[in-house]
């Protein structure tokens, strides 16, 4: 595939941090009874008019127990085709006592600070999500072609993931935004030089890090990363609904 893989630039991961603190009293709730492991919202109008919309509806399930996956997924899907609402919610986990899906109704549970400003970075968000054991999604990330085993091992080390999922309609670019939160400094920094450690190389699917990145990534203990790729061609590589 052609895709553009790269570290968000310097002023971007700035301003992400910056925002944490400002928003956080303004944060968005989801429509769930209970926290989970794994939780987030689809925001149906807009991933409905996308090439890769009913995929990307059903994709956080593949970071379920692998024995919930394709009933998680079942239930995302369902929701997705039939709500009426803008947005449907969702939590699941390991070890969790059960799937919620549910519209947008009430709002109970926070979504974490960081996740919520990843989603308000965002132009056009289909989706956003925060894993709090991000143990699944390495294993998952390391068998996806477009972002591959390096990444993989990254996200099997961070302490907590957000993901955010957008699109430009006019290109019909998915926008994937990962960020890695990591208990301190010098653990953050480590994660950075093994993602930078395979520049251009294709095979490992390494990333390229803006000059100075390193200084940011030590002081935010985050690691906020993009990868770029047609819709068509993500809808081709997420499993079958």
């Amino acid at each position: 595939m052609n895709l553009r893989r790269r570290v968000f630039w310097l002023a971007g991961s700035l301003v992400l941090t910056a925002s944490i603190v400002f928003w956080f009293k303004r944060g968005t709730s989801l429509s769930l009874e209970r926290n989970h492991g794994t939780m987030g919202r689809v925001f149906v109008t807009a991933t409905r008019q996308s090439p890769a919309g009913l995929k990307i509806a059903g994709a956080p399930a593949l970071i379920d127990e692998i024995s919930r996956v394709g009933s998680t997924r079942d239930r995302l899907v369902t929701a997705f085709k039939s709500t009426q609402s803008p947005t449907i919610d969702f939590g699941f986990g390991p070890g969790d006592e059960g799937v919620e899906v549910a519209p947008a109704t009430q709002s109970r549970i926070g979504l974490p600070a960081i996740a919520d400003t990843l989603l308000k970075a965002q132009d056009n968000p289909l989706l956003i999500l925060h894993i709090r054991e991000p143990a699944r999604l390495a294993q998952v990330a390391a068998r996806r072609s477009w972002v591959g085993p390096l990444a993989g091992d990254v996200f099997a080390s961070a302490r907590s993931i957000s993901v955010a999922v957008d699109e430009d309609t006019v290109s019909a670019r998915l926008r994937v935004t990962f960020a890695l939160e990591f208990p301190d400094g010098d653990a953050a920094e480590a994660a950075l030089k093994r993602l930078t450690s395979a520049q251009g190389d294709y095979s490992q699917l390494g990333f390229i890090a803006q000059p100075g990145y390193e200084r940011v990534v030590r002081r935010t203990q985050l690691v906020v990363i993009r990868i770029d790729v047609q819709s068509n061609e993500a809808a081709e590589h997420l499993p079958p609904r």
